[in-house]
């Protein structure tokens, strides 16, 4: 499972967003090409949006969210690559 932050909110992640492209589109050559590749079971990536902007209440919310993905590693479904 990938974490990673990103400096812009989720609305820059989609087809409609500055960047074209939604968040797994672009960290596609990481999770297919690097993670699938080397024969890896790969599960949805954990995303961050707009860390500093998000102030203390939205990166304590980012927090208990990645702890809960972390618990909650055993159960959750396998990314599908595309």
């Amino acid at each position: 499972m990938l974490a990673v932050t990103t400096g812009g909110p989720k609305e820059f992640y989609s087809k409609e967003g500055v960047h074209a492209a939604e968040i797994v589109e672009m960290l596609h050559p990481i999770i297919h090409g690097t993670l699938f590749f080397c024969g890896m079971d790969v599960l949805p990536p954990f995303v961050a949006y707009s860390v500093f902007q998000a102030g203390e209440e939205g990166r304590k919310r980012y927090l208990e969210e990645y702890k809960n993905r972390l618990l909650g590693l055993e159960t959750t479904p396998l990314f599908k690559s595309y």
